[in-house]
């Protein structure tokens, strides 16, 4: 059957008025019908962008990952594919293999560094002093005793 968009009456009906309000009312349905459909597809949008978020926030996974996740699976495969592929997006470290290296030892003079640090404090207290000791000093292994509290 033809569709026809004028409001125009039927010729072959007694009362013309009332093919043209059901074609009218027709239109006006299927106009709305449409924009609800197009409301609805946002907010289904929405709605699973909001599920995915929870559920990647719930798992401790970085969010862009929701531009990664299918987008045919429903709110319970999202879950399922994320158990099974999360610990790739993770960042998890490798299991740490024991070293045979000896573990670091610190350099000479970092204790005197950390007490200065930790402290706030200058070893020496009166810049005066001090340049009056490194002007006294005679040999190196004096100013080496000067400057890092033991003779090197």
């Amino acid at each position: 059957m033809a569709r026809y968009d004028d409001d125009e009456e039927d010729e072959f009906s007694n009362d013309g008025s009332t093919l043209a309000d059901v074609r009218r009312a027709l239109r006006a349905s299927e106009k709305k019908n449409k924009q609800l459909e197009q409301e609805l597809g946002s907010f289904r949008i929405e709605s699973r962008k909001t599920a995915l978020a929870k559920v990647i926030a719930e798992k401790n996974l970085n969010p862009k990952i929701a531009g990664l996740v299918p987008k045919d699976l429903s709110d319970a495969e999202v879950t399922d594919w994320l158990d099974e592929y999360g610990e790739l997006f993770a960042g998890t470290a490798p299991a740490q293999v024991e070293d045979s290296e000896p573990a670091a030892q610190a350099p000479e003079g970092s204790a005197q560094f950390n007490e200065v640090a930790n402290t706030g404090s200058s070893p020496a207290s009166d810049e005066g002093q001090l340049m009056a000791r490194i002007l006294s000093a005679k040999t190196k292994e004096d100013l080496d005793l000067l400057v890092h509290g033991q003779v090197l």
